[in-house]
């Protein structure tokens, strides 16, 4: 039968007191349940992309048109991964390789929501 100690340098001392008997030692969990706890959920991975998105757009050409590769470049995915996400944004659409703008549309960066005028 296992038996809950504290470490008093040098010597370990009994737990007569139970207060380790509900607690749960690091390697109890299985790998996947550890990894389920660091997962970040689907809302704040695609917020966190939307965000990318935009910091990217304003950042990565100073004022000239963005293009697709230049911006795949700039982030440092594929071309069709910033058409996705430009997809998946929906402040902005993509013309002739060239990003831009949605129409009536209000981006803002600081609480990263997308409302229409």
């Amino acid at each position: 039968k296992p038996v809950n100690l504290w470490f008093t340098y040098p010597t370990h001392q009994v737990d007569e007191d139970g207060l380790l008997k509900d607690q749960e030692s690091e390697g109890d969990k299985a790998p996947w349940q550890r990894a389920m706890e660091k997962r970040k959920p689907k809302a704040v991975k695609a917020k966190d992309r939307k965000i990318s998105l935009e910091n990217a757009i304003d950042n990565s050409n100073f004022g000239e048109p963005v293009t697709v590769q230049t911006l795949a470049e700039y982030m440092g995915v594929t071309e069709k991964t910033v058409r996705n996400r430009v997809k998946e944004h929906g402040g902005f659409a993509i013309d002739n390789n060239i990003i831009v703008r949605e129409k009536n549309v209000i981006i803002t960066s600081l609480n990263n929501e997308t409302e229409g005028k």
